[in-house]
């Protein structure tokens, strides 16, 4: 019994799995179940007040969800596949609900242009601030190029403005296809 004499060894192989059945039916099948209510509110009509309920219910339920099965999953530093499968699934519901705020707001809309107010005016702030950009870089050069690209970036503005304020008539329009 001295330390220098071989000691008996011996050695365990120890296999702990987590049981995943729990999280097959009380979450997996929750999600898809709730991803198929979302998407049920496409088959509802739009004059139906529902499809927008709908569609919020079966996100925040989806949330809810996520929320309680977080709380019981332990910590890991990367992505496991359950957690790619809550992203998968709460991306679904998100543009379920995104598409029937679309759907309505077209349906409801009663003017003439359907482009929404926000659009038209980034487009106009994009062709001003393209202009300007072509402006900047037109000022290279002797001056008489300066001039006669600053008439023509002025020039350009002006086509712009009036397109979109809708003031394109005759000769004007023909130009335009053109360029």
């Amino acid at each position: 019994s001295s330390p220098e004499e071989d000691w008996p060894a011996l050695l365990y192989n120890v296999t702990i799995e987590r049981s995943w059945e729990p999280y097959v039916r009380g979450y997996i099948t929750t999600q898809v179940l709730l991803n198929i209510i979302g998407f049920s509110a496409f088959w509802l009509p739009p004059s139906c007040g529902e499809r927008m309920g709908l569609s919020i219910t079966a996100m925040l339920a989806a949330v809810a969800a996520e929320i309680v099965v977080a709380a019981n999953l332990p910590a890991a530093a990367e992505y496991t596949w359950f957690q790619k499968f809550s992203i998968l699934s709460m991306s679904f519901a998100f543009v379920s609900l995104m598409e029937c705020v679309a759907v309505l707001y077209f349906y409801y809309k009663r003017s003439e242009d359907m482009i929404p107010w926000w659009f038209t005016e980034f487009r106009k702030w994009y062709g001003f601030r393209q202009a300007r950009k072509r402006a900047a870089q037109v000022v290279t050069g002797t001056k008489q190029t300066v001039v006669r690209g600053v008439d023509n970036v002025v020039d350009s503005v002006a086509k712009v403005r009036k397109s979109y304020s809708g003031e394109y008539t005759g000769d004007d329009a023909k130009n335009m296809k053109r360029h």
